[in-house]
């Protein structure tokens, strides 16, 4: 037969709101529950208040129940008794054993990287900027799998030569944005609508001043 149980300070609050009669009833209907496993008939608040309070008791006498089982069946308690942790017997024999694998790539990479900070000491052409952008372009090329070698640079500098220096910055310039492997010529830029007509004013208005002239 249980002794005690726990009444928390949530049920007191609760019941205090009620008048005498429902405190007895429902103070009654808790007792009876938890000491001979008594549910009472309730009505109207009380039954609401037992109701919020009963899952409360329920869980406190699941508890209970639990406790008074004693734990772990007998059998469990043996084998946590003999069971013991078992030295590993391979850790005196275990090697480290040497990676094959480092640096597989390390000579690919050095050479890639040697290969585009040898660019940058080059000088391929006395304007800083067409220099710089050239060196640009074949970090691009390489990029694009193309190979730098001494004679691809000569053949890009021999298409580059027959133009001048501004006209080398467009090929090169142009080149990069598109992501091209060589460098071509600029083609002409359609003449827009705005500049047709700037145009055409133009040429009017020196007839105009020739015609004047004449006069």
């Amino acid at each position: 037969m249980r002794e005690s149980f726990i009444f928390y300070r949530s049920f007191y609050e609760s019941i205090k709101e009620l008048n005498d009669k429902q405190q007895y009833e429902l103070y009654k209907a808790i007792m009876e529950y938890q000491f001979d496993n008594k549910e009472n008939e309730l009505e109207g608040i009380t039954k609401a208040i037992f109701t919020l309070v009963k899952p409360q008791l329920e869980a406190n006498n699941k508890r209970y129940e639990n406790g008074r089982k004693g734990g772990a069946p007998i059998g469990n308690q043996n084998a946590k008794k003999t069971t013991k942790k078992q030295p590993k017997n391979n850790l005196e024999t275990t090697k480290k054993q040497p990676n094959n694998n480092e640096n597989v790539n390390v000579n690919e990479n050095d050479n890639e990287n040697n290969n585009v900070n040898d660019n940058k000491l080059k000088i391929y052409y006395k304007d800083n900027e067409l220099n710089d952008l050239f060196v640009e372009f074949l970090q691009l090329r390489k990029k694009l799998k193309a190979v730098n070698s001494e004679r691809a640079i000569k053949l890009l500098q021999n298409q580059l030569s027959k133009y001048d220096d501004a006209i080398k910055k467009e090929m090169i310039n142009q080149s990069i944005v598109n992501s091209w492997k060589s460098v071509y010529e600029i083609k002409q830029k359609k003449e827009t609508m705005s500049e047709k007509l700037r145009r055409e004013i133009q040429e009017a208005e020196e007839e105009e001043r020739r015609a004047n002239e004449k006069n």
